[in-house]
Order: C-alpha cells, then sequence, then structure tokens
C-alpha cells in the first residue's frame, strides 16, 4: 500500500515534519478489528456452501486466497509499526522491504477479492455483460499489478533511503509512486460501482418476484462500499502533503488500504449469507419465491391451465438456467440435481452457487418443499 514516503520538500517548502505522534494503536488496532470482521463473514460462507451444500466453487477459493493475503499484510504492517514507520522520514534498507511486500501483497488481496466477485457475476452474465466484466477485470488486475511491481522502484528523491531490494532499472521520483497509486486504486474503485451496478441489471432479467429481485440485486451490490473506500483512499493520498504530520498520516493510510478488500470480501458474502438467514427465519413453506406448478401444486384449482403452463415454461428456463450457472456439484443422481434448484432457492442460487443440499426442506416429503 505504502512504497515510499515523503520529505520535507515533497510536501511544502520549510515545512517542518512533525514525527511526535505514534500511529502505531490505531493502526495495529483497526487492520487485525478488520480481519475478525471479514474472517467471520468469509466462515460463515464457506459453512454454507461447503457444509450445508454441494461444495466450492473458484470465487469461494479465490476469497479464501484473499483472506491468506490480508493476514499476511496484517502481519507485515505490525512489524513495520514495531520498528517505528510513522514516527520519522528516513526509511532504513529492512523497513523498504518489508514496506514493498506489503504493497504488493495488498495489491493482490484486492485483485483477488474483486476478482472473486466478477467470477461470480460471470456465472449469470452472457454476451456483452459478460464481455464487459472480462474487461474490467482483467483490465484492473493489469493495473494492480503493475503498482505491485512498482512497489520495488527505488525513489530517486530519497537520497538518505537504503534498500535490501529492489526493481532492476531507473528509479522514478514520489511524485510518479503517488500518480501511480492514484490511478490504480481510483481504476479498482470504478469496476466497483460498475460491477455492482451490472449486478442490478443481470438481477432484474431473473425470473423472481420484485421484491426479491431487490433484495437480491441490494445484495450483490454491496460491493459499492468497497468502492467508496477506494474513493476516500485515493483522496487521502492526494492530499497527503498538505499537513506537517506526513510520516503520521502516511501510516494511517494502511488503515485504509487494508479496509478496502475487508469490505470486498464481507461484501461478496453477503448475498449467501442471506440466503442462510432466510432459511433460518422462514416459518412456512410458503415464503418461497414461487408456487410448484406440477401435479402436487398449491395452486389453487382457479387457476387457469393457460397460468399454469405459463409457470411450468417459466419453472423449466429457471431451472436449466441454474444448473448451468450453479457450477459443479457433488449430487450424482438427478433427480438429487433437481432437487438442488428447488424453486425458491433456484433463483438465489444462480447468483450464489446455493447454500442447501438435501436438507429436510429439500428432500422431505413432496408436500413439504413447497
Amino acid at each position: 500500500m505504502i512504497e515510499s514516503t515523503f520529505s520535507a520538500r515533497d510536501a511544502q517548502p520549510n515545512l517542518v515534519i512533525d514525527v511526535s505522534k505514534d500511529p502505531s494503536p490505531r493502526v495495529v488496532s483497526s487492520i487485525w478489528v478488520m480481519l475478525a470482521v471479514s474472517t467471520v463473514f468469509l466462515f460463515l460462507r464457506v459453512y454454507c456452501k461447503k457444509i450445508r451444500c454441494r461444495g466450492l466453487w473458484v470465487d469461494d477459493y479465490l476469497l479464501i486466497a484473499s483472506w491468506i493475503l490480508l493476514l499476511v499484510s496484517n502481519i507485515l504492517i505490525t512489524e513495520l509499526m514495531r520498528l517505528g514507520l510513522g514516527r520519522t522520514t528516513i526509511f532504513v534498507a529492512h523497513m523498504h522491504t518489508l514496506t514493498a511486500a506489503n504493497g504488493s501483497i495488498n495489491k493482490a488481496a484486492l485483485a483477488l477479492s474483486k476478482t472473486s466477485f466478477a467470477a461470480t457475476l460471470l456465472r449469470v452474465s452472457s454476451g456483452r455483460r459478460s464481455a464487459l466484466v472480462w474487461i474490467l477485470v482483467v483490465s484492473m488486475n493489469v493495473l494492480l499489478a503493475a503498482g505491485a511491481v512498482t512497489a520495488w522502484k527505488p525513489a530517486c528523491d530519497r537520497p538518505a533511503d537504503t534498500y535490501e531490494a529492489i526493481l532492476p532499472g531507473k528509479c522514478w521520483s514520489v511524485r510518479d509512486s503517488v500518480i501511480m497509486a492514484m490511478v490504480s486504486n481510483g481504476y479498482s474503485a470504478l469496476v466497483d460501482f460498475v460491477l455492482a451496478l451490472l449486478s442490478w441489471h443481470v438481477v432484474w432479467n431473473l425470473d423472481m418476484k420484485r421484491h426479491e429481485k431487490v433484495g437480491v440485486a441490494v445484495a450483490m451490490s454491496l460491493g459499492i462500499i468497497a468502492g467508496l473506500v477506494g474513493v476516500i483512499k485515493v483522496v487521502k493520498i492526494a492530499t497527503l502533503a498538505e499537513h506537517n504530520d506526513i510520516p503520521y498520516r502516511l501510516s494511517l493510510l494502511f488503515i485504509w488500504g487494508q479496509a478496502e478488500p475487508n469490505v470486498t470480501i464481507v461484501a461478496s458474502s453477503i448475498p449467501v449469507l442471506r440466503v442462510l438467514f432466510q432459511e433460518m427465519c422462514s416459518s412456512s413453506p410458503s415464503r418461497s419465491t414461487y408456487l410448484k406448478s406440477d401435479a402436487r401444486s398449491t395452486f389453487p384449482a382457479s387457476i387457469g391451465m393457460a397460468t399454469l403452463e405459463e409457470g411450468r415454461q417459466i419453472e423449466e428456463a429457471s431451472r436449466k438456467r441454474v444448473l448451468q450457472a450453479m457450477g459443479p456439484s457433488e449430487a450424482s443422481d438427478p433427480r438429487a440435481r433437481e432437487l438442488e434448484v428447488e424453486i425458491g432457492y433456484g433463483a438465489m442460487d444462480e447468483i450464489t452457487q446455493g447454500t442447501h443440499h438435501l436438507t429436510p426442506r429439500a428432500s422431505g416429503d413432496p408436500g413439504k418443499r413447497r
């Protein structure tokens, strides 16, 4: 996240740098609390999909990898705070190595967390929407990868700094590193906003009741919060040199740097947990989104055959789309596979890859499944 620090001339002429503030307590407590929160959400997501349903898919593994990198990043930041980062204007060699390593790992964690959400969205996208998601994800990963690599470039205007490991080639100015950080983080935030809006468009085309569409779309678009965090981070970087306590404020950027991938993990887990919450709170099968339209249907007898036929067509179309979107399944029996996409859970399964597998609601008496 932080590749270098500022000197007095990088801020304002004749500015005396204040190094009296200790950012360690605030930074260390904040990053570990955020990781604890995202850990709870990720654990519940894995529990829903591994223990209570078919298993994990590629988006889950990407989130888990992102969490592991965040854990490593937290350890590096904690060590940097112990070494005195934020209370000095000079980087010693080991401090630069840890800072550059953390910058690379943080960007990798951010890229993986957002790629995970994009992978989820790709399962239910097609045509131009799918192409747009691919373009956004690939371009975002390229920019973040460039930022991760250039974190190891030495600063030409920091002659007092020493290095253990640097990127071969020419050095660059601190200002160039700041611009690179702003561009990559700004574009990452833009991707959050676009994917959130795109999820509304995707969900709105599903065969669901309007209130269910709104609920699912809101859950899917919580990535906007991660985008807002990214915007705040860019603003903090841009205004860093306007104050004399630059080292202190530079250290506080670690908080915003860790906040974005943590928020992304939480936002990506909420759609899955939404279904678990509905299953736990539902006291009646009538809460199901759809009513079956076969011979065991609970449709009133007064409903005409045309309506029943339309219901069958909607159900069949939804079932086929769900089976395609849900990914791999542990169910080998075709009937068991169909039960996994029972109407009422199927619409959400299109997005979350499901949260139930032959549970009492899905495998009991046929009359209890509606």
